[in-house]
């Protein structure tokens, strides 16, 4: 069984679970943190962003976010600490290559934040690292031709590999 807890107008995306484990962290347009008590919703950061995609916390206890920038062309990953939004890394959406940004957590064995990237309907759909001074490197060109990748990315502690949900046309798979 399950329990609405909010409902917005908006697409749902990423959540977390707050440092303090007292709140979810929801990703929309703002970005809010729900009570799961009751259902309230209050805004950490409002809207800043075309549309996060992603959220976690680090252990600062920083929100890092995917996104759109409201007028201009390009997506990033970006930490919101104290109501201040800073770029982690932005990347320009002018050539085409790639659709939204997906996915984000911390890699347990670099510490770098791993990212997935949509390439629009035709793919292709890389993992990329990104250091926390913004430089990344691709780990994986294309996650997979199966279909497009959406918003959830994890990690396997033991391995170290990254798992990465895909939505097909005729159903949806779990690629490593």
């Amino acid at each position: 069984s399950f329990t609405t807890l909010y409902n917005n107008s908006g697409t749902a995306h990423g959540a977390s679970m707050d440092l303090d484990n007292r709140g979810v962290v929801y990703a929309v347009t703002d970005l809010l943190r729900v009570d799961p008590a009751n259902g309230r919703a209050s805004t950490l950061f409002p809207i800043g962003l075309g549309g996060f995609s992603h959220v976690t916390i680090d252990h600062n206890g920083d929100y890092i976010v995917t996104g759109i920038r409201l007028g201009a062309s390009s997506y990033g990953i970006f930490r919101i600490r104290n109501n201040a939004l800073t770029t982690i890394a932005g990347m320009s959406r002018s050539s085409g290559t790639f659709a939204l940004l997906g996915g984000v957590i911390r890699d347990i064995d670099t510490g770098r934040f791993v990212l997935q990237v949509v390439g629009g309907a035709a793919g292709p759909h890389p993992l990329i690292s990104v250091a926390p001074d913004g430089t990344f490197t691709t780990l994986v060109r294309n996650v997979s031709t199966l279909g497009i990748p959406r918003y959830e990315l994890t990690q396997d502690i033991r391995t170290g590999d990254f798992y990465v949900g895909v939505n097909g046309t005729t159903a949806g798979y779990l690629v490593r």
